[in-house]
């Protein structure tokens, strides 16, 4: 919902505020991309608080995950040397620059984040299955 939201006050403002035209077309891929990114971490989140017991925990290193990830993928932008470090976050596949400059997601980038949520969430019913959880 929180996208949705987002899209539409972005959209209104962009129509309030415009000096030149865009493309809304591009701008919706900015959400979807946004989106992809988010449910990626979502299930990534979801994996980890299998392996940690206490729900504050798991909280904190999904939080911890989200931001470490953000700032190698900045590091990677950063440096030339850094520059293969872009390939372990998701900020990399959904990039809203390479949107904006290219018009589309790169359909490579979301298949990889389609197989990294899939397999995020088959191993977390993986896990939960194994669970020994008393009814």
């Amino acid at each position: 919902m929180i996208n949705v939201v987002m899209f539409i006050a972005t959209y209104i403002s962009f129509q309030f505020f415009k000096t030149k035209s865009y493309s809304l077309k591009t701008l919706l891929l900015v959400y979807v991309g946004f989106f992809l990114v988010e449910f990626t971490f979502a299930n990534l989140g979801l994996l980890v608080s299998l392996f940690v017991k206490k729900k504050k925990a798991s909280t904190n290193i999904s939080l911890g995950v989200v931001l470490g990830m953000y700032c190698l993928y900045t590091l990677s932008g950063i440096s030339d040397k850094f520059a293969f470090i872009k390939y372990l976050t998701p900020f990399k596949y959904a990039d809203a620059s390479d949107v904006i400059a290219n018009g589309y997601i790169n359909s490579i980038n979301i298949v990889i984040l389609i197989i990294v949520n899939v397999v995020a969430v088959a191993l977390a019913y993986f896990v939960y299955n194994r669970k020994d959880i008393p009814t």
